[in-house]
């Protein structure tokens, strides 16, 4: 307490052969720590906890940060990494949460209460272990320059928590579930997300990593570079609504790289936008879904709109949903490509849903179109007798 501790040499280990041990850093403190070495929380053991909190409070890591590492040799998990009350706490290079085969889960990292953890690398929630979970809340703040749950395929079921005006930014790619099934990203109540970078935001990475979802809840602040929702797994799921804007600068639904299925994107959120905006379906997708709710979308210029690739996927513009362009060709504007059984919904379950394209060069080019499946309602609202009779002719 109040004191300044500098730590050099090799490692450094917390709870090395036992459980429920304590280690605060508090009240002003300054602590250098671990600067030869690493800084292990929970060798042989469980329940292990450091807690750095206070105001003015600091402790540098000189070195990576290891949560629940026994090696392989016995059982290490349920410890606790707690950063609180405006404290700082900044790791040399990475933090790795669960790093041994299924014997260190169940360890939890929580920044809250205005304090910030700074990974000055990578930041890996589920190396090997599952059942991890990371809260950044109560104006809490986290930095680092990735992030990965579920690292291996044994690393299943964790939770990221950024919720209650807690800020969550990484300079890199983002991967909820790269190898594990079954993770949840959670986005709400005023929380800040931050990950626009020239690497990817993917929920399910790879063929053993089914079943992620993302919960996203305004009023957020959320901002992605692109984001794939099933990269090359299936049955992931999106969620988003009330962020009043567009959060991703695009938006893929499977990919072109390997195979996917019954990934799903539903996005509802009243919101007027004009512009080119990319949402599409991998050409290796199959039996996915794009709603989009509520919103009205502009269109300006001619590049590729809402591209449905693959077999047996859908858009769906629903509850008011509209999409105007002034060019339309399904070579440019609208494609559908590759294989048959793709379809576009308008109407869904509320009226006025539109479809327009406004006075202009008009491109029909529906050769490759299978179908197009509209209700009764889809029509309703629609400016003149030529916008009926475009999608007519489309159908």
């Amino acid at each position: 307490k109040g004191t300044s501790v500098t730590a050099t040499g090799g490692n450094l280990q917390f709870g090395n052969s036992g459980s429920r041990n304590l280690i605060r850093i508090a009240d002003g403190a300054s602590a250098t720590l671990a600067t030869g070495g690493v800084l292990n929380l929970g060798r042989v053991g469980v329940g292990n906890v450091m807690e750095v909190t206070g105001e003015g409070t600091t402790a540098r890591i000189g070195s990576p940060l290891q949560v629940g590492n026994c090696n392989g040799t016995a059982l290490s998990g349920s410890h606790r990494l707690a950063v609180s009350d405006k404290a700082y706490l900044r790791t040399g290079t990475n933090l790795n949460v669960g790093p041994d085969n299924e014997l260190s889960p169940s360890n939890r990292i929580e920044v809250t209460g205005g304090a910030t953890l700074d990974v000055n690398g990578y930041f890996t929630l589920g190396d090997r272990s599952p059942f991890n979970a990371l809260t950044v809340d109560e104006s809490g703040h986290c930095t680092n320059t990735a992030l990965t749950v579920g690292s291996n395929a044994t690393a299943f079921s964790n939770v990221v928590r950024i919720v209650n005006g807690g800020v969550f930014k990484s300079t890199g790619a983002v991967k909820i579930g790269a190898a594990a099934p079954g993770n949840l990203l959670v986005i709400s109540n005023g929380a800040e997300f931050a990950a626009r970078s020239a690497s990817n935001v993917t929920i399910g990475d790879t063929a053993t990593s089914d079943g992620n979802r993302v919960l996203i809840k305004g009023p957020a602040k959320v901002e992605f570079g692109k984001c794939f929702v099933g990269y090359k797994s299936s049955n992931n799921r999106m969620e988003v609504s009330g962020l009043g804007a567009p959060f991703a600068t695009e938006l893929t639904v499977g990919s072109n790289d390997g195979p996917s299925s019954g990934n799903v994107l539903v996005w509802d959120d009243a919101f007027s936008a004009t512009g080119a905006y990319p949402a599409a379906f991998g050409t290796k997708t199959t039996d996915g879904l794009i709603s989009l709710r509520h919103m009205i979308w502009r269109k300006t210029g001619t590049s590729t709109d809402f591209a449905i690739n693959g077999e047996r996927n859908a858009f769906e513009f629903r509850d008011g949903a509209m999409w105007t362009i002034a060019v339309m060709s399904i070579a440019g504007a609208m494609t559908v490509t590759n294989t048959a059984n793709n379809a576009w919904y308008f109407g869904g379950n509320g009226p006025y849903n539109r479809f327009e394209a406004l006075p202009g060069e008009i491109e029909i080019l529906f050769s490759p179109l299978r179908r197009i499946v509209r209700t009764e309602q889809a029509v309703q609202g629609m400016a003149s007798h030529a916008h009926v009779a475009l999608l007519r002719h489309a159908i």
